[in-house]
């Protein structure tokens, strides 16, 4: 793999498909095990690749790629969980908030 980093970041950037190909198919597996829906875990996968390719150059060739890339992809998919809760548990608030309102207005 670290041949094929050298070739995508010497701006042969096609090669970057290779990548997709050998490992995609592991980054949404784990994606799916966070979350239970394919497309979550897919979006997260494109989420993840964004991220590998921008930081392409950050990767210690004196380490295993597989292991880089489900790093940043687990923690990806981390991130991702936390903020879809966020998500959730604000809507709950605002959708109680509304209802409080509205008791509030029908007691006046």
């Amino acid at each position: 793999m670290v041949s094929l980093v050298d070739e995508i970041l010497s701006g042969r950037t096609e090669q970057f498909r290779v990548l997709i190909r050998e490992y995609n198919d592991d980054l949404l597996r784990i994606g799916y095990q966070f979350f239970h829906d394919w497309d979550e875990a897919q979006e997260t996968c494109q989420k993840t690749w964004i991220k590998v390719y921008k930081s392409l150059n950050s990767y210690d060739r004196n380490k295993p790629f597989k292991q880089w890339l489900l790093k940043i992809h687990t923690n990806g998919c981390k991130t991702h969980y936390r903020q879809s809760l966020w998500r959730k548990f604000t809507r709950i608030s605002d959708e109680q908030s509304l209802s409080e309102i509205s008791v509030h207005e029908e007691n006046k």
